[in-house]
């Protein structure tokens, strides 16, 4: 059985890797389409691929792995009542967004001077 990915999908390029991931043979469930009262399907989640999740929510998934941030930084899941006690988080790598937040220390420092 594969293991199911949890996907907050209002991200620019979640379409895309939604197919990566089918190839990957991971079962794709999207955050906004997920039935949250039900602990049943809550259980079938094994990953999160977040930015921004509503405060609570990843802690009601009980079979939690692991986080991945769909970020730079993680200051977007800072707080306690986000992230589970336990559960590794890891931030995405990815060429164009390491592009674009040197572009935006650049652009900070030629402001600042």
């Amino acid at each position: 059985m594969p293991e199911t990915l949890l996907i907050k999908s209002d991200f620019p390029r979640a379409a895309e890797w939604n197919a990566a991931f089918a190839a990957a043979d991971l079962q794709v469930r999207h955050w906004e389409e997920l039935d949250w009262r039900s602990p049943a399907v809550l259980a079938e989640i094994d990953y999160a691929l977040v930015w921004r999740p509503p405060p609570g929510m990843l802690a009601k998934l009980p079979n939690l792995k692991i986080i991945f941030s769909i970020g730079a930084g993680l200051d977007h899941l800072r707080g306690a009542k986000v992230l589970p006690a336990g559960v590794p988080v890891v931030r995405m790598v990815e060429s164009t967004l390491t592009a674009g937040m040197t572009e935006y220390v650049v652009y900070q420092v030629l402001r600042f001077h």
